[in-house]
This record gives C-alpha cells, sequence and structure tokens, in this order.
C-alpha cells in the first residue's frame, strides 16, 4: 500500500512538472512547422521627421531589419497605401500636390518572406504645396 502511494506521488509530481511547463511555453511565441521566421520587420523612419514641413517630391529614408527577407515595402500617408516598393534597394517617394496643406500621417509598412508584416511608428508631417 505504501508503495503504490509513493507511486501516485510520484506520479502527481511528475504531471505537475509538465504542467508547469507547458503553461509557461504558451507564453513563447514558437513558430509554427516550416515556418522559421515569426517576427516581423522592425522599421524607423530615418526621414522626414515629425514637425518637418514638406512640399513638392519628398524622399521618406528608412532602416529595416528582419530576420529573413523583405518581400515588400510601402508607404501610408494617412493609413492610405500610397506607394509600394518590391524591388531592393528599397526607396519610397512620393508627390505631395494631390494631398491638402494640413498635418499629415506618414508611415512604412513592411512584409517578409514569411508574410509577416510590421510598420514604423508615425511621423506627423505639414504639407504647404501652395505658398
Amino acid at each position: 500500500m505504501e508503495k503504490a502511494r509513493k507511486k501516485i506521488i510520484k506520479n502527481a509530481g511528475i504531471s505537475l512538472i509538465l504542467a508547469s511547463f507547458i503553461v509557461s511555453a504558451c507564453g513563447r511565441k514558437m513558430p509554427p512547422p516550416g515556418k522559421p521566421d515569426v517576427d516581423p520587420p522592425v522599421i524607423a523612419i530615418t526621414q522626414p521627421h515629425t514637425g518637418d514641413t514638406l512640399r513638392g517630391e519628398i524622399n521618406v529614408n528608412f532602416l529595416i531589419q528582419d530576420k529573413s527577407k523583405v518581400k515588400w515595402v510601402s508607404l501610408l500617408v494617412d493609413n492610405k497605401e500610397e506607394l509600394r516598393d518590391s524591388t531592393e534597394p528599397f526607396s519610397l517617394s512620393f508627390k505631395t500636390d494631390s494631398l491638402a496643406d494640413t498635418l499629415h500621417l506618414i508611415k512604412v509598412k513592411a512584409c517578409d518572406f514569411w508574410d509577416n508584416i510590421g510598420e514604423s511608428k508615425v511621423v506627423e508631417v505639414f504639407i504647404r504645396n501652395k505658398e
């Protein structure tokens, strides 16, 4: 009887350790089978800066990091995609003629080989096409 009781306690202890391991592993982001990269690209706009006043054609410069190859980048103005580039080296330039002379929000979005999508922080710029 004592032997059976010890075996039950031992099995319960193993089950508890296994359950703890499973619960702690649930908080980790594990890649699905066949998809080694689950992290989105990290993007930082380096030009223009928040508060800049722009007109005409603007170049949006950015840095991008990712574990895998980036498939495309796009320029969003006021959350609307204005331009997409899928050829390296990526570059984004945009004519401001169609924008009203007011504050606009610029963001860069990118997708990597594994379809992870990342976005930069928003840069707030003023457009002043009319003098």
